[in-house]
């Protein structure tokens, strides 16, 4: 036969998996919904000072 299986090769059960699918953009939650909020880009240099300020 002309089918090698290959050490390397993968079993069937591997290959009959389903492939992962990406996440769609509608699954996601909206923004206002999100945990933490990122900041916008404006506001890099307050957080870089936020950042280097003393903490009590």
């Amino acid at each position: 036969g002309s089918q090698h299986t290959h050490p390397l090769a993968a079993p069937p059960c591997l290959l009959q998996l389903p492939s992962p699918t990406p996440l769609s953009p509608s699954l996601l939650p909206p923004p206002d919904l999100l945990p933490v909020k990122a900041p916008p880009f404006d506001a890099q240099n307050d957080l870089a000072a936020f950042l280097h300020a003393p903490h009590p």
